[in-house]
């Protein structure tokens, strides 16, 4: 749903192929934005696209693959336009959320085997790793002030610590963590 309320998108899958749609729901009309995977019996990712809305309500983000590369793809529900850019840092998007001033997104990514929180600068279309440990992070959510992201993680302390360093084994249970991206500190 559309930060004002008046979009919808979703995705949905047609015999392999995952097809994402939107729908204005004040004029009940419905498109297909895209669509990616193959009719063949293969095993197609199920996992994209990942979506998620600007804070403007006019550009909903979705990552996809393309040709073995991850793209971050920016929508223009009011004109149809897609601007692109590719995301080669790391190997598999899990979600994300736009920060409030559209500028930030936070990330849950795959890199070197790990799943950790990133922050990506729209402006900058730069990559700057939040964590880079042995435990789990999942579910980026920006703070409405713009200056904090909650995230879960299988975490079993609030630090930061050295990366290669952990002193105890990831637990199974997931808590919540408030990171500060622009003011980093050693505590989550």
């Amino acid at each position: 749903m559309s930060p004002d309320g008046n979009n919808m998108a979703w995705v949905r899958n047609e015999f392999g192929k995952n097809i994402l749609f939107l729908k204005d729901l004040q004029t009940g009309k419905q498109k297909r934005i895209m669509r990616i995977g193959r009719k063949l019996p293969t095993f197609n990712d199920m996992s994209y696209p990942v979506l998620t809305w600007h804070p403007n309500g006019e550009l909903l983000l979705y990552v996809d693959e393309y040709k073995s590369r991850l793209r971050l793809n920016y929508y223009n529900i009011k004109d149809g336009s897609v601007q692109r850019k590719f995301l080669d840092q790391v190997q598999k998007v899990m979600s994300l959320s736009v920060s409030p001033d559209g500028k930030n997104i936070a990330m849950i990514a795959l890199k070197d085997g790990r799943t950790d929180l990133f922050l990506f600068s729209n402006i900058a279309n730069s990559f700057q790793a939040l964590t880079h440990d042995e435990w789990d992070e999942s579910d980026p959510s920006w703070m409405p002030d713009g200056e904090r992201i909650v995230f879960s993680s299988n975490r079993v302390g609030d630090s930061l610590l050295v990366p290669g360093k952990t002193p105890m084994l990831p637990s199974h249970a997931h808590d919540l963590f408030l990171i500060k991206p622009f003011l980093r500190d050693e505590v989550v």
